[in-house]
């Protein structure tokens, strides 16, 4: 994955246009919101095996089973490496790359909630509106493309 040349631009504008948006499993949850993300700055959608393909909790966890993982955190491992993305120091994030945390947000299967980072602090969906935490506060972190220059 290469972020394109407006990446900043293009994830500003992805950003500002979900600020509305209402929470919706499969459509605006953690996984999906950044995935949008992702794919808003590289053009790869990571979750695309997985977008709408289920509604509640109950189906993200049981299409998750089905497809081999037996969590949230090793299905977007799954999803991320197959793209190219890898790992990181979680302090080493920065802005546009994907975290997980451990969160008490509605959606976190697991308790696990994937945001994007966006400087010291991540920001990920919720019931109302985008919320943000301290990056530091992740436990996994990967590196989203790399940026031209």
């Amino acid at each position: 994955m290469k972020r394109f040349y407006d990446w900043p631009e293009r994830l500003d504008a992805a950003v500002r246009g979900r600020l509305r948006m209402p929470f919706a499993y499969g459509q605006h949850d953690c996984c999906m919101a950044a995935a949008d993300l992702i794919h808003a700055v590289t053009g790869v959608d990571p979750m695309k095996a997985y977008r709408g393909q289920y509604h509640s909790a109950a189906s993200a966890v049981r299409l998750f089973h089905s497809a081999g993982h037996s969590s949230l955190v090793t299905a977007v491992d799954s999803a991320l490496t197959a793209h190219g993305a890898h790992t990181i120091q979680v302090l080493q994030a920065s802005i546009g790359d994907l975290v997980i945390a451990q969160t008490a947000l509605p959606d976190a299967l697991g308790s696990d909630a994937c945001g994007i980072a966006v400087g010291e602090r991540a920001l990920f969906p919720s019931d109302v509106g985008w919320i943000s935490l301290p990056v530091r506060q992740a436990h996994t972190a990967y590196r989203i493309g790399h940026q031209h220059g």
